[in-house]
């Protein structure tokens, strides 16, 4: 006699992450259905007319106001532990967003409400999440250190219409979580090609109001994907990364 199946879901959540206040940070909501005080990541249901990329595009509209291209949204593990959540067996795909700006948070949906938290306050289990939502967190911040090292995405995060070297290395420090030496920085960056284009020499000025020679100016290049990849020590690696 065959086995029953029990019917399941599937499900997408998105970690939108940006840089505000020189932290890494992602967008939780919390819905009206969580206890008080418990927060998730953005998501819900499949459609059954809609593939898995539509639905995170329109799950992360609804529940945040934060509208992305399909281009914005990389796809990274899917989740599926029989209990992972207690209403009922739901598979869900996670997806990762590196936003340069995320200037409004609108609630919607059954969310009641939306914010940014920093991403080491998850990863670090200080913020507790529902569900195995801090699981799907380090995770897609494990995703977003690759889309770094192996994409031009750091650029997306810097003035379109031009920066400075100092700007950019800014970035890497602030996802990757440490201090890179600038020197072996700039060396990276001339040994990538594609990455970045200078503009003019001098341009930029010292930040803080500093004394010093003014900085070159540089725009994001024409590469997508970095090659060689750009990695960098960290305090506790054996190898680059």
């Amino acid at each position: 006699m065959p086995s029953v199946i029990e019917p399941f879901y599937v499900a997408v959540d998105i970690v939108a992450m940006t840089i505000q206040d020189n932290e890494l940070k992602t967008v939780v909501v919390h819905r009206q259905t969580a206890k008080t005080g418990v927060l998730a990541l953005p998501g819900g249901l499949v459609r059954p007319n809609e593939g898995l990329r539509q639905a995170a595009i329109r799950e992360l509209r609804e529940e945040t106001g934060i509208k992305v291209g399909a281009d914005q949204l990389h796809q990274g593990r899917a989740f599926g532990d029989p209990d992972r959540d207690p209403r009922g067996r739901y598979v869900s795909i996670a997806y990762v967003a590196l936003l340069p700006v995320i200037d409004v948070i609108k609630a919607g949906s059954d969310a009641s409400s939306a914010e940014l938290v920093p991403v080491q306050r998850i990863l670090t289990g200080k913020l507790k999440l529902e569900f195995d939502h801090n699981k799907i967190v380090r995770a897609a911040y494990k995703k977003a250190i690759k889309l770094l090292e192996e994409t031009s995405a750091a650029t997306s995060f810097c003035d379109r219409s031009g920066f400075s070297l100092s700007e950019l290395r800014h970035v890497y420090e602030t996802i990757l979580g440490w201090k890179i030496d600038p020197a072996n920085f700039r060396r990276k960056v001339a040994e990538t090609k594609g990455l970045v284009e200078i503009v003019e020499l001098g341009l930029v000025a010292p930040s803080g109001g500093t004394r010093g020679r003014p900085s070159d100016m540089y725009i994001r290049g024409k590469a997508t994907d970095l090659d060689p990849p750009m990695r960098f020590r960290g305090p506790s690696d054996k190898k680059l990364r």
